[in-house]
């Protein structure tokens, strides 16, 4: 097993050493360097955490998409890199509303409360869909109201 992290973020090494560089700049180095690994994991069908701060995040939506999409985690690395300041918390608590809605998170999806508590929606993977996990004993007046709700809520598809 191999188990790999990279801390993504805007490239601020030269501020290090007193060097000024700008935002773009820092974000470009990074959507660089981000897409190399990405490519080097790719032809090694390796998987990854990245562990992303939120403004590198809100820069380069475009790599992580492609990070989300190669199937790979994405970890809280704060919301700045080169500071840390009590406000940024403020920020970093809605950073992952805006990354999730711009990956397009949650299209489709449907909230059971809008809906009188049942959205008749599934999520379970492609190669477990259809699968029955649970039969209910009909002969178990416990079970057959479980049953009956079961064909109720689900319509035709659990007859």
């Amino acid at each position: 097993m191999i188990l790999l992290s990279f801390d993504i973020e805007e490239f601020d090494v030269p501020k290090e050493h007193q060097v000024d560089i700008s935002m773009e700049e820092q974000i470009k180095v990074s959507v660089e360097g981000t897409t190399r690994i990405l490519d080097c994991l790719e032809r090694n069908q390796v998987k990854a955490t990245f562990f992303c701060t939120a403004n590198f995040a809100l820069h380069a939506p475009d790599i992580i998409k492609r990070i989300q999409e190669g199937g790979h985690e994405i970890a809280s690395h704060g919301f700045y890199h080169w500071t840390f300041d009590v406000e940024d918390l403020k920020s970093l608590r809605n950073a992952p509303t805006k990354l999730m809605d711009q990956a397009g998170y949650g299209k489709g999806y449907k909230y059971a409360h809008d809906y009188g508590g049942f959205a008749g929606l599934e999520f379970m993977p492609e190669t477990l869909k259809g699968k029955k996990f649970y039969e209910p004993n009909t002969r178990n007046a416990a079970e057959a109201k479980i049953a009956a709700c079961i064909r109720e809520l689900w319509k035709d598809k659990y007859k």
